[in-house]
């Protein structure tokens, strides 16, 4: 498989947010973590709007109907990732960014895809969130150095 397509589309949600957690993280002062996370919604719910006129088939609104389940665990999941990411931002900063990260990487590439779907596992995936792991250890032997814990 070609990893190009990968990194780009990788690279394009990095892009975003990126720029996500700068709006997160300037926002600070708003004293109302849903007030920030609703707008934010409104605003991504708009941009969202104007692009689905591209990306609709004839099969769509079936699809959604008939995966209507997945639609509402996935919206509830993003709610706590905004929850999440306010208050990560905000009281933390985004030099916290790896611990989140790493914690993605276990829970969606290895209990997510793994254990409950049962996509692929290899020695690499394995070497890959054992590395991702030892970020975390070194982010923390780091942070705890910087006085900042």
């Amino acid at each position: 498989m070609n990893f190009l397509p990968i990194f780009l589309v990788s690279l394009l949600a990095a892009v975003g947010n990126t720029l996500y957690v700068a709006g997160q993280k300037q926002a600070a002062s708003v004293n109302n973590p849903i007030a920030t996370n609703f707008f934010t919604l409104l605003v991504a719910t708009a941009c969202t709007g104007l692009a689905y006129p591209f990306f609709t088939r004839p099969e769509t609104l079936p699809l959604i109907k008939q995966n209507a389940n997945w639609i509402l665990l996935s919206g509830f999941g993003l709610f706590i990732v905004y929850i999440g990411f306010n208050i990560m931002y905000t009281k933390f900063g985004p030099q916290i960014y790896p611990v989140y990260a790493v914690l993605s990487i276990v829970l969606v590439a290895f209990v997510l895809a793994v254990l409950i779907f049962h996509e692929p596992f290899n020695l690499y995936h394995a070497a890959s969130i054992f590395f991702a792991a030892l970020t975390v250890i070194f982010f923390a032997i780091a942070h705890a150095q910087a006085g900042k814990n």
